[in-house]
């Protein structure tokens, strides 16, 4: 895999890591930086990874298994020692605000952001990486006591950096999080066993509702997400609407791990009072020698014949490395959608292409028997276009699937910028 990402992206790059970046479920701070150690000395990794030279900047955040237990939050009672083995394992320096030694007191959560400008100096990409962990309220009662529709999954003190981050001007907004962000609410469970459940027709419903997705026609997977607390996921998607609509970033991009499959979506944000609809894109790429064969529901993974791409049956019984979905209605923009799904405009996609092998649930995007995945977004801004990929080095075809996106009129010209994780 480190050679894969070596010679396709290689120094002019970042690898952003997105969690369960080594596995130990354990309040000993020792074990921890134990298997921090570990990792970074694989054979392969100090060959060809990021520490190889010549080096790829790295950065990221964490998720569970590498912050602190299974599915654990603000109920972890080793939090702060965890935060500082990460930042000693990812060699955070002193004057950055998530390290113990920081001036003006160490940073509660391992939340960061970096703007990558263009040879012209404007800003170009802006990668906010959330911690989704050190302050999350419970999101089940085996994980602790329940706060109801006080639940958080930021904190006060990262929402309010968040908003900040969000009103910088930059092209693309590229946005970390160890969980996956745009599935929607798993109803196939009793929704009064979510812990931030306040009854039917109060705040978690009308979470949903207020982003399109009552109840019916939307459901996502069972395994942990942001959707088990809708009003904070909610309160993200309204602050990405916003920011998209002053003029903030031209794309909001998603990236998550966490759930040992790949695959791509699309949400359409709608409408409201004063803020016009607009779509969002998330990357999961997850994992490093990880996968889980397994069909695993989500109304928003994109499913390129229900967004105005009309599917060439040509194209799949040809013996081609790819099959190729392209816009087919040429002057037609009004854009076509299923139950279950959101309509985007046709005009945000250029080009989907998709090798058709390694899927799960009948979703050309839904990549799940892979030996490896990552993901992977390069910004082209000769062509103003960005593609989102998703790599499955160890398979015939590595490149599974991609998603090309008009970017748009800009003034910044710069070489290609590539972001992977």
């Amino acid at each position: 895999l480190w050679q894969h990402v070596r010679s396709n992206f290689g120094s002019n790059s970042i690898w952003n890591w997105l969690g369960d970046n080594m596995y130990q479920d354990t309040n000993d701070s020792q074990a921890k930086r134990n298997a921090y150690n570990a990792a970074r000395s694989d054979p392969y990794y100090t060959q060809y990874g990021p520490i190889a030279e010549p080096k790829i900047p790295t950065t990221g955040t964490w998720d569970d298994h590498d912050y602190g237990i299974n599915n654990y939050g603000n109920n972890y009672e080793c939090r702060q020692s965890s935060q500082n083995e990460f930042v000693y394992h990812f060699n955070v320096p002193e004057t950055d605000p998530r390290h113990p030694a920081y001036a003006w007191g160490q940073q509660e959560g391992i939340y960061s952001s970096y703007m990558f400008q263009s040879d012209s100096g404007a800003p170009g990409i802006h990668l906010i990486n959330l911690d989704a962990r050190y302050h999350r309220s419970p999101t089940f009662t085996s994980y602790g006591p329940c706060e109801g529709a006080s639940s958080t999954i930021l904190g006060l003190v990262q929402w309010n950096w968040l908003e900040n981050e969000l009103s910088r001007p930059s092209e693309i907004k590229i946005i970390g999080s160890g969980t996956q962000v745009l599935p929607p609410t798993h109803r196939g469970r009793n929704l009064s066993s979510y812990c931030s459940y306040d009854g039917s027709g109060n705040t978690f419903d009308t979470a949903n509702l207020e982003i399109g997705e009552g109840p019916g026609g939307f459901d996502g997977t069972s395994y942990e997400t942001w959707a088990e607390i809708p009003q904070e996921r909610t309160r993200l998607l309204k602050l990405v609407q916003e920011s998209i609509n002053a003029g903030s970033a031209k794309h909001v991009i998603f990236i998550s791990g966490d759930q040992h499959w790949a695959e791509m979506m699309v949400k359409e944000i709608p409408a409201r009072s004063g803020q016009p609809a607009v779509s969002v894109f998330e990357v999961t790429g997850s994992g490093i020698d990880q996968r889980w064969l397994s069909n695993i529901v989500n109304s928003n993974r994109l499913r390129p014949e229900d967004y105005g791409f009309r599917l060439r049956r040509d194209l799949q019984s040809r013996r081609t490395p790819r099959g190729e979905i392209k816009d087919s209605r040429k002057n037609d923009r009004r854009g076509l959608a299923t139950a279950g799904a959101t309509s985007i405009p046709v005009t945000a996609i250029k080009s989907i292409t998709y090798s058709n092998s390694n899927t799960c649930s009948g979703d050309l995007l839904h990549i799940c028997s892979a030996t490896a995945n990552y993901g992977g977004i390069e910004v082209d801004w000769v062509n103003q276009e960005v593609h989102l990929s998703i790599y499955t080095p160890f398979e015939n075809v590595q490149e599974a699937a991609r998603v090309t996106l008009h970017l748009g009129a800009t003034s910044a010209v710069a070489p290609n910028e590539k972001i992977f994780s």
